[in-house]
């Protein structure tokens, strides 16, 4: 749409450019990137905008945008604040600070002063959409679109004014927005049913008109098994998982009592014994059953492992000494994730120390991450 701009930014440059140094960019750069050097001047109001409307040219924008900026990096700053990046990556910022950059390009000549207030309020919707559609993209939401996003959203923002009662949730749902009962059931079971996976939150005004986050996307009760599946990567466990055989999953859902589907975690008392486990599988003892599951579990590793989602290490004793009916010092052998030459470390218990014989094959010598 701004096709027929011009852009004649001549006398005027970047005042800050990045000095990552391959280390990434900093958290001030990426605050600052929208700065001109000399400064432009500043105008009242809207006047840039409205300059840039009228001169049908993109200078006076960007330097709208210069004055802006620490007002998009507040609005760009809550939204991460929202799901727990109070210290937030820089690169991930500057990505949706440049996503909101591109829809006032994209809509900056459609306000008009006569009708609209202020830009910032005629922009701020574009925005939080742009943001949200940003935010969508990130999270394990599996919807259709920005406006079913932002509804299911909205369904567990009331869902959680009700003190999880889904009667009056639902009935306030659809007072709102004039949809059905049945599809206001429906939106509110896609807000429960992600619970597991994100957390969400509500958004309020404090006293002195500052916005105040709420959680709503977490059970006030306690839930071990959305506890356990949020704070794992469960997709790729489900893959490593799936690629086992029949038996071998088996196994392991019936003796952690976990359902790998769901991520539900049952008690103590619903984990099948070896006994059990032999009885079902048919393995000649007890012993049998329990090998089994062990090499379930290894293999299990292992594809996790190989994808990337997990590193491992095997730790071997291979000699001790005693003193007084007690390890004084002993030898260990470990592999850095399953895959070849073994490393070696001496530990004297008595003395409190530790002596690094030789490196594993994959521990590197700046890193030793297993060894340390």
């Amino acid at each position: 749409m701004t096709a027929n701009y011009q852009c004649n930014m001549t006398g005027y440059i970047r005042k800050y450019g990045f000095h990552c140094c391959g280390k990434g960019i900093t958290q001030w750069e990426a605050e600052h990137i929208l700065q001109l050097d000399p400064a432009p001047p500043a105008e009242e109001g809207d006047k840039h905008i409205a300059l840039a409307i009228e001169n049908r040219e993109l200078r006076y924008l960007m330097f709208y945008l210069h004055h802006a900026e620490d007002w998009l990096n507040k609005k760009v700053r809550g939204l991460l604040s929202l799901d727990g990046w109070f210290s937030y990556d820089p690169e991930r910022f500057l990505d949706m600070k440049l996503a909101c950059v591109e829809v006032i390009l994209e809509k900056f000549h459609e306000f008009d002063p006569a009708q609209n207030d202020k830009f910032t309020t005629f922009i701020y919707p574009f925005l939080k959409d742009t943001m949200r559609f940003f935010q969508m993209g990130e999270e394990a939401w599996e919807l259709s679109s920005l406006s079913v996003y932002k509804r299911v959203r909205r369904m567990a923002a009331i869902y959680h004014k009700y003190d999880e009662d889904a009667v009056k949730a639902v009935s306030e749902f659809c007072s709102v927005t004039g949809c059905t009962e049945e599809t206001a059931a429906r939106y509110l079971e896609m807000a429960c049913g992600h619970r597991a996976r994100e957390n969400y939150f509500v958004t309020q005004l404090g006293e002195d008109g500052e916005e105040l986050f709420e959680e709503i996307g977490q059970d006030n009760s306690w839930n071990y098994s959305h506890i356990l599946w949020n704070g794992m990567r469960a997709e790729a466990i489900q893959d490593s998982f799936w690629k086992l055989r029949p038996r071998d999953q088996a196994l392991l859902e019936r003796r952690n009592a976990v359902c790998m589907t769901c991520g539900r975690v049952g008690p103590l008392s619903e984990r099948q014994s070896y006994e059990q486990l032999s009885a079902i599988f048919q393995a000649s003892t007890d012993k049998g059953a329990e090998k089994a599951y062990k090499r379930a579990v290894q293999k299990l590793t292992d594809n996790l492992i190989e994808s990337g989602v997990l590193r491992s290490v095997k730790i071997c004793r291979t000699a001790e000494t005693k003193h007084k009916k007690k390890i004084a010092t002993a030898v260990y052998e470990y592999q850095a994730d399953r895959d070849g030459e073994w490393g070696e470390i001496v530990f004297d218990f008595e003395k409190g120390t530790a002596e690094i014989i030789r490196l594993a094959e994959w521990d590197t010598t700046k890193t030793q991450t297993y060894a340390k």
